[in-house]
């Protein structure tokens, strides 16, 4: 010890370099641990950002109406996948409707029908498989697709109805008033 307090030695074997190494390492894993938790606090206020609706009261909007024929039986509604063009499963076939505007585009009526009136629908809305029920005791399988095309950079969706064949289930002219209908 000198007059004006201690002095320092440097102890055997830790060089400064060491010495820097060592503050450089408690500098980098302090930021290292600080991180993590500002990282797992982001990833809490994010998940509670998005959970946070959930715990307010539902609410629904009208932005739109189909109006189908008074005189038709709808028995099925539904929307392809980019909700732009609803179908209408109605006793005189399969509409088709653009959702924004309204508008009809087609009506798809399948050979196979004949005469029939549908009486019931179910659709795989998976693979978009449709069963139709008719009034003389037959189920005509079909496919609803939705083909997508752009041109000059704007989406174009056509709507179709593929026939996969008749079912005549043996009941002598009594209608179909239910169906169910699912592939694999």
């Amino acid at each position: 010890m000198s007059e004006n307090g201690p002095t320092w030695k440097p102890r055997p074997g830790v060089t400064p370099g060491a010495r820097l190494m060592d503050r450089v390492g408690r500098w980098g894993i302090t930021v290292g641990g600080v991180s993590v938790i500002l990282v797992v606090l982001g990833i809490m206020v994010f998940i509670m950002w998005e959970a946070y609706p959930l715990f307010l009261a539902p609410s629904i909007e009208q932005v739109g109406q189909l109006s189908a024929a008074r005189d038709r039986r709808v028995h099925l509604v539904g929307c392809d996948p980019y909700q732009e063009i609803a179908f209408v499963v109605t006793d005189r076939g399969v509409d088709f409707h653009r959702l924004d505007s309204g508008e009809w585009i087609s009506q798809e009526r399948p050979e196979e029908l004949g005469e029939a009136a549908i009486a019931s629908a179910c659709i795989d809305a998976r693979t978009g498989l449709l069963a139709l029920g008719t009034d003389e005791g037959c189920v005509l399988r079909a496919q609803l697709d939705f083909a997508v095309t752009f041109v000059e950079e704007e989406r174009i969706i056509t709507p179709s109805l593929t026939p996969a064949g008749v079912v005549d289930l043996g009941v002598d002219g009594d209608a179909i008033d239910r169906v169910a209908y699912r592939k694999g």
